[in-house]
């Protein structure tokens, strides 16, 4: 770091990373995990990251602020919706909340979300239901529920499209076609679906449908 022209971000992370693990190595001092969290945030400082926001995020998470860390873990979902890495640790954070207040239905919501996130529906959904347990009038996670079977529909469509433009790259359009019209099905307001029907119907010279599919993707 002292040769470094300008301040580097990595190398900050670096420097928190070495006094995380001697926390975790030395019997959790306080004053370790501090220096690993003021070496997170000096490394924020220079660049909003993902990666400093989640760091930062674990820091507090190994202090068991787990508010703090989860507020930084969404900091990263915003500015990497598809981040795996800031998903995984907004999963951390929860999973942590419920393991510290397993009562508190607001808990198993927050983890239900992040599972959902990940497109763990299985577990999602029994979060949401533990969630109702605890607070039977929860409008939060009754919306939860609603929308969690909304996603499970649409990953069953995306199940159906990888299908079909696997079929239709082996040249084989009628089996990708059926496997279009199922997608359409599951979402039918999908207009990029109709287009892909366009083009394997013309694939298959079969101009006349091929258009119909394409005005269909035009109107929508």
């Amino acid at each position: 770091l002292s040769l470094s022209k300008t301040p580097d971000q990595n190398i900050y992370i670096g420097i928190g990373d070495v006094y995380y693990i001697l926390f975790l190595r030395d019997g959790q001092s306080t004053n370790d995990i501090n220096k690993a969290i003021d070496s997170y945030k000096k490394a924020l400082s220079i660049k909003e990251t993902a990666k400093a926001y989640i760091k930062v995020g674990d820091g507090f998470l190994g202090m068991k602020d787990v508010i703090s860390a989860i507020e930084h873990y969404k900091k990263a979902i915003q500015l990497e919706p598809l981040s795996q890495d800031a998903l995984t640790a907004n999963l951390r954070g929860w999973n942590e909340a419920v393991r510290l207040a397993p009562l508190v239905a607001e808990n198993h919501i927050g983890l239900a979300i992040a599972l959902q996130s990940k497109k763990d529906f299985v577990n999602a959904e029994e979060e949401y239901n533990q969630a109702l347990k605890l607070d039977p009038n929860n409008e939060i996670a009754q919306r939860g529920l609603n929308s969690l079977a909304q996603d499970k529909q649409k990953a069953r469509g995306m199940q159906f499209v990888e299908g079909a433009l696997k079929l239709q790259s082996q040249g084989r359009f009628d089996e990708a076609i059926q496997n279009y019209v199922k997608a359409i099905e599951l979402t039918p307001n999908n207009a990029g679906l109709h287009y892909n029907i366009g083009t394997a119907f013309q694939a298959k010279n079969d101009f006349e449908h091929a258009e119909k599919a394409y005005m269909k993707a035009l109107e929508m």
